[in-house]
């Protein structure tokens, strides 16, 4: 199965896969860059995937992190929290603190804000559940 979170986004061109067994998870307040690559893995809440990064199968992202734009994430790895992936594979460039959860945070409200914009736009476009 396919869980994402309240006010997660996944921008254009992301791809969500399933691999046999295991799920796609992805937490609250996530945002998820474009062309980004999800397969059978558990992102928790708060964390920001760059654009083009690619996590495997197995893998588990924790709450709070970064992983950087074109990272490639192995298969079941641990990522701690508020931890700052770079690299193919990727390795810690270093831990984040408390102020880096609290601007992944804002980027996610920005697209929940800016799904409302749209919203409005649009017209008579009914809003979509939470």
């Amino acid at each position: 199965y396919i869980e994402i979170g309240q006010r997660s986004n996944l921008q254009d061109g992301v791809i969500v896969h399933l691999e046999n067994f295991l799920p796609c998870i992805v937490g609250n307040d996530v945002t998820v860059g474009h062309g980004a690559i999800l397969h059978g893995c558990t992102i928790e809440d708060g964390c920001l995937i760059g654009m083009g990064a690619i996590v495997l199968s197995g893998a588990k992202i924790g709450r709070g992190s970064v992983i950087a734009a074109g990272a490639l994430v192995k298969e079941n790895a641990e990522i701690p929290p508020f931890s700052m992936m770079v690299g193919m594979p990727a390795k810690l460039l270093r831990t984040l603190d408390e102020g880096a959860l609290q601007t992944n945070l804002k980027w996610a409200a920005k697209y929940v804000a800016l799904s409302e914009v749209h919203r409005q736009k649009v017209g008579n476009a009914e809003a979509l559940p939470r």
